[in-house]
C-alpha cells in the first residue's frame, strides 16, 4: 500500500493480503474478442509503516556520548471489499490462453486494525528508554472506517488459470482530518487464481 496525499513521502508499503471471490458474466463473446461484467466480493488489508532516526551529540563527566532517537510505526487495517462494477475486454491468443484489461470500482469497509508505535533513545552500549504503544482503529481519532474507489488491470489466463495485476486508488482520506494525515490509499495487488 502507498499514498498520495499532504506528507505522504514519510510512509512506505506494507506488505498484507487480498483474497476474493468473482462471477464472470460475459457481455459479448467471438473467437478473437471478449467482454465480461465480473463483479467480485472479498477480504483485504492497507497498511503503511513510517521509520525515522536521528542523533545527537553531549558529554556527560568530560566523555563524549552520542544519542540516538528512533521511531517506527506499523499500523494494519482487515476489511472486507465489494467491487460491484468491473469490467473486463479481452483478447483470445490461442483456444488456452488469453489476455485482458479490466477496470471498475469498489467499497470497503475496515473491521478490525491496529496501530503500533514504539519509540527507543539509546547510546552505543546501552537503551535509556524504550516505549511501545498499541492501539486499535477504535481508538484513533477520525479514522474512517470506509473506502470508495478505482481499479484497473490486466490479467493472464492460461486455461483455467489465471495471474492478475490490478492497481487500486482510493479516493478517501484513510482519518478524516485533512490538516494532519490527508492521505488515500493506493495498493498494488499481484496474484493468481483459478476459474471454477
Amino acid at each position: 500500500m502507498s499514498f498520495s496525499g499532504l506528507n505522504a513521502d514519510d510512509y512506505t508499503n506494507n506488505i498484507g493480503y487480498n483474497f476474493a471471490i468473482g462471477y464472470q458474466m460475459s457481455l459479448f463473446s467471438s473467437e478473437l474478442f471478449y467482454f465480461n461484467y465480473s463483479p467480485e466480493f472479498g477480504f483485504n488489508t492497507k497498511g503503511w509503516k513510517k521509520e525515522y532516526s536521528y542523533n545527537d551529540n553531549d558529554y556527560d563527566d568530560w566523555d563524549y556520548i552520542r544519542y540516538y532517537y528512533e521511531y517506527e510505526e506499523k499500523f494494519l487495517s482487515h476489511r472486507f471489499q465489494l467491487v460491484p462494477i468491473n469490467l473486463e475486454f479481452g483478447l483470445n491468443i490461442t483456444n488456452s490462453v488469453s489476455i485482458n484489461i479490466h477496470g471498475g470500482f469498489f467499497g470497503a469497509f475496515d473491521y478490525y486494525g491496529k496501530r503500533t508505535t514504539e519509540s527507543t533513545i539509546r547510546t552505543d552500549s546501552r537503551i535509556i528508554d524504550r516505549d511501545k504503544d498499541e492501539t486499535q482503529i477504535s481508538e484513533i481519532p477520525h479514522f474512517r472506517y470506509y473506502d470508495i474507489g478505482a481499479l484497473f488491470g490486466c490479467a493472464i489466463w492460461i486455461k483455467d488459470f489465471t495471474i492478475d495485476f490490478t492497481m487500486q486508488k482510493g479516493f478517501t482520506n484513510i482519518i478524516n482530518d485533512p490538516e494532519t494525515f490527508a492521505k488515500t490509499s493506493n495498493n498494488i495487488n499481484i496474484g493468481i487464481g483459478y476459474r471454477f
